[in-house]
């Protein structure tokens, strides 16, 4: 989390993600101790409070200290939260503090993966996401 992210101080979070065909975040919710919800999705990935996380994934289960960093959860659970977060009352604060116009359309991991060939500046948002449907093959991880 950034340290300048307005949940900073919110404290621990449990984090459903959804992960893509090309191993990148697709949605995440994000549940806190106290109760505040909070969601991104490609077309919403950046506000003041987090963001949609930028790191490919691994299809290997990680562990620190003996204990698994992150579970994988079948799409039935992931659903259940990202209903859940749509509902939240935090969803018209995350509009009101969106940073997509700034940062840009497209997050700049996923333009360098989609045109590894071309140097896109990080603000252009110049380079469309391609939106095709959802495969079987993906899954969700509870982080």
């Amino acid at each position: 989390m950034r340290r300048d992210s307005l949940a900073a101080s919110w404290g621990e979070c449990i984090r459903y993600v959804e992960i893509g065909d090309d191993r990148y975040a697709v949605r995440q919710v994000e549940v806190y101790n106290g109760g505040r919800v909070l969601r991104y999705e490609r077309s919403h990935w950046c506000d003041r409070f987090g963001q949609l996380f930028g790191c490919l994934f691994s299809q290997k289960q990680k562990a620190i200290d003996g204990r698994l960093t992150a579970e994988v959860i079948d799409a039935k659970e992931f659903e259940r939260a990202w209903r859940e977060a749509i509902d939240s009352p935090m969803w018209v604060q995350q509009v009101e503090h969106s940073l997509v116009a700034e940062w840009g359309l497209v997050p700049h991991w996923l333009r360098k993966a989609q045109h590894p060939e071309q140097e896109v500046a990080p603000d252009s948002g110049r380079v469309m996401e391609s939106r095709g449907s959802r495969s079987p093959r993906r899954h969700s991880r509870r982080v």
